[in-house]
């Protein structure tokens, strides 16, 4: 009865309660027809206007910022006014507004909401089947770690609890969705089915900044299957997109592409929220970016990337996945830190191996997300950055011996309360 309790009661409460609270007092979810400084939704906004785009036949017109910013506030459309100078740039894949095409026949207020209970869902969701990573690698694992495991139903409140997990969902952002795949891709892997693995992360392709490294570090490892399920699971993804999307959208999005880099120009762009390492540089006065790039962004990113290449099996670990996840956002034009929830995922993996390696980590990033925004005003330097940079560091150097203990030791006997 306990245990029904823990794995199905208290989700359902908090589920329900984090809905309630979001509809009440998220400011950016009280519906009203007059003018918002906000848009209802947030950064839904986009994919559902990109998605009615192509859902009414303007595909073409995606990518035209104009177009895009006049669909984003036709009040007969969207059903609200909101800042005639703000809008949501068109930056993801044409596939991506695809896909919102079969959302965004729904209006737009009532979708919105969908979406979010949507998101909050993958909260719960997420937390058990990190738990369920954590469980089947800690079979053999040193037994003092069955009092984590123990007490693992907790881990609900440690991925409530994580600062930028509630501000993904009242943004209407993502990363939650690209948290799932990251799950899916592991309890494949956990179960040796790597060319399945390599089809589920492929969807992960629709977020490119956060794709491109990790097919790489699995080629390095040998893990030719997953490999070759990624290839496989993107050919038919994007070679679907190029047959049924018009090519004007795709040119559209080309052009798009060609200036990610200048991404930090945008007016909504926040530097407290980067988490890319070339931010550093960007937070210097002009004469000096190139300098802070060569001399310091460069070494530390090129440090962080070497971790990935320190000698390891063709399976994937909880370090190597932390090292991947932390360098691809160090590296990508563009990484916020809501994007950090991914890395949820093996620090939660690691939990039941090195409880207090992980709780550290996790207790160093939490910080720098509550107090990124705080610090960037005294001193104008990313502090998710650095801490980030840090972590990393951390894990590199970390016990690479753990593998070998889970290998020689017999399996404890564990009641985890969370799967």
């Amino acid at each position: 009865m306990l245990n029904m309790v823990r794995r199905y009661v208290i989700p359902a409460t908090l589920f329900a309660g984090m809905l309630l609270v979001t509809f009440t007092c998220a400011p950016n979810y009280r519906w009203q027809e007059s003018f918002l400084s906000d848009p209802y939704g947030a950064d839904f906004l986009q994919e559902w206007v990109g998605g009615r785009m192509v859902l009414m036949g303007h595909a073409s017109d995606v990518y035209d910022f104009e177009s895009f910013r006049a669909w984003q506030h036709d009040r007969a459309l969207i059903g609200f006014d909101w800042d005639e100078q703000r809008y949501y740039p068109p930056v993801y894949p044409p596939l991506h507004y695809a896909v919102f095409a079969i959302l965004a026949w729904i209006p737009y207020r009532w979708c919105a909401m969908l979406w979010v209970a949507f998101l909050w869902g993958l909260v719960f969701l997420n937390a058990s089947w990190i738990a369920a990573i954590a469980r089947h690698e800690t079979r053999g694992a040193d037994p003092r770690a069955s009092h984590w495991q123990n007490t693992s139903y907790f881990g609900w409140f440690a991925i409530l609890l994580f600062p930028v997990v509630p501000l993904s969902v009242m943004l209407g952002q993502k990363s939650l969705i690209w948290l799932a795949i990251l799950c899916g891709m592991v309890r494949l892997l956990q179960t040796e089915r790597p060319t399945k693995a390599g089809i589920v992360f492929a969807l992960l392709s629709l977020k490119p900044t956060l794709f491109f490294l990790l097919p790489l570090v699995m080629a390095r490892r040998g893990s030719w299957r997953f490999v070759g399920g990624c290839v496989a699971g993107m050919t038919c993804m994007w070679g679907l997109s190029l047959l049924l999307l018009p090519w004007s959208m795709w040119q559209g999005y080309l052009a798009t592409l060609s200036q990610a880099a200048q991404y930090g120009t945008q007016g909504g762009y926040r530097p407290d929220w980067s988490c890319s390492v070339w931010s550093i540089a960007k937070a210097w006065p002009a004469d000096w970016r190139i300098w802070v790039a060569g001399l310091v962004c460069t070494p530390l990113a090129g440090y962080v990337v070497l971790g990935l290449f320190r000698r390891g099996g063709a399976s994937l670990d909880p370090r190597t996945l932390f090292l991947t996840l932390a360098a691809t956002m160090l590296l990508s034009p563009h990484a916020y830190h809501y994007d950090l929830c991914i890395l949820l995922l093996p620090v939660g993996w690691m939990v039941g191996l090195r409880p207090r390696f992980a709780i550290a980590t996790y207790t160093a990033l939490a910080f720098g997300l509550a107090s990124s925004s705080m610090f960037y005003a005294v001193v104008p330097i990313p502090l998710l950055v650095i801490l980030l940079w840090c972590c990393a560091a951390a894990w590199i150097a970390g016990p690479d011996s753990w593998r070998a203990r889970v290998d020689k030791e017999p399996a404890p006997s564990l009641d985890i309360a969370m799967s």
